[in-house]
C-alpha cells in the first residue's frame, strides 16, 4: 500500500506532467505550413473547457463534468505526442494503455472514469466534452484562415465536392453545439471587437 507522501509524489508529478502541454505543439500546423508557438495542446485544452463549459450550460448538463474531460481529453498526448490526420494514417497509439498508467494510482480513481466516460461517448457530458474539441477546430481554422492562410481557407471551402460544413456539423453531437458552429461559420475572428473600439481615452 502506498504511503501517504508517496501519494502526494504521484499527484505532484502528474502536475509537472500536465505541464508539459504547454510545450507540445499541434501537428496540424505543419499542413496548414504555418508555425504558431500560442497553438499548444494546453492552449487548445483551455478554449476547449470553455466551450465545454458553455455547451453544458445551454444543454442543461453536469458543468464540472464536461469541463473535468475536456482538461483531460487530450492528457494522453503528453507521452504519445499529437498527430496530424497524415501521420494517424501510419501511426498506431495506445491510448487507453497510457491513461491507465496516468490515472491509475490511488487517489486518481475518479479520473480514470472520467477518462473512460470521454472515451465512450456514451453519455452526454461526454459527446458535449469532444463537441467542445471540435468547435476549438473550427475555430482555429477559421482565424488561420482570416489571416490569409490559403490552407487553412481551403479546409472552409466546398472544393473538391465535399461539402466541408455539413461534414463538420454531422460530427458534432449536441443540438447547442451545432447551433454554435453555424454561427462560428457565419463569422470573423474579429467581429467580437467591432462594436467596442474608439480613438478617445475614458
Amino acid at each position: 500500500m502506498m504511503s501517504k507522501d508517496g501519494h502526494l509524489e504521484v499527484i505532484a508529478e502528474l502536475l509537472f506532467e500536465f505541464g508539459v502541454l504547454r510545450r507540445e505543439d499541434r501537428k496540424h500546423l505543419r499542413m496548414l505550413l504555418k508555425f504558431d508557438p500560442t497553438d499548444n495542446i494546453a492552449s487548445h485544452t483551455a478554449r476547449v473547457a470553455f466551450i465545454g463549459m458553455i455547451i453544458a450550460m445551454h444543454e442543461g448538463l453536469d458543468m464540472g463534468k464536461v469541463v473535468s474531460m475536456c482538461l483531460i481529453h487530450d492528457f494522453p498526448e503528453v507521452r504519445s505526442g499529437d498527430h496530424n490526420w497524415v501521420a494517424k494514417r501510419y501511426v498506431e497509439v495506445h491510448e487507453e494503455e497510457i491513461v491507465a498508467e496516468q490515472f491509475g494510482a490511488e487517489g486518481l480513481e475518479g479520473l480514470l472514469v472520467l477518462a473512460e466516460e470521454y472515451g465512450a461517448r456514451e453519455t452526454p457530458e461526454a459527446r458535449a466534452a469532444k463537441d467542445a474539441d471540435l468547435i476549438d477546430e473550427l475555430l482555429l481554422i477559421k482565424e488561420h484562415a482570416h489571416g490569409g492562410n490559403l490552407e487553412a481557407q481551403h479546409w472552409l471551402s466546398d472544393d473538391g465536392g465535399k461539402d466541408r460544413k455539413a461534414d463538420r456539423l454531422d460530427m458534432l453531437h449536441l443540438p447547442f453545439s451545432k447551433k454554435i458552429m453555424e454561427v462560428v461559420y457565419t463569422m470573423n475572428p474579429t467581429d467580437w471587437w467591432k462594436g467596442l473600439w474608439t480613438s478617445k481615452n475614458r
